[in-house]
């Protein structure tokens, strides 16, 4: 995560095993698409830490969503 007032990162999260290559905020959900072939849906703890709360396996490492709620992968 980014600190919107000094552009600094303040948090990074390690999860996949190759680059990140999608990311996306949806609803109260981020995504993140990797060149591992796997795309997380990251929610955020009662003590604010992000943790992986689904994940799949797929050819597709990119993704986007649209504002009636779609999400197109």
């Amino acid at each position: 995560g980014w600190d919107l007032q000094t552009f600094q990162c303040i948090e990074t999260l390690n999860d996949h095993a190759d680059a990140v290559m999608s990311v996306l905020c949806w609803d109260s959900f981020l995504l993140s698409g990797s060149l591992d072939s796997t795309i997380k849906v990251w929610a955020a703890t009662e003590s604010g830490n992000l943790e992986v709360v689904y994940l799949t396996s797929l050819e597709v490492v990119y993704f986007t969503g649209h504002a009636t709620g779609q999400l197109f992968v």
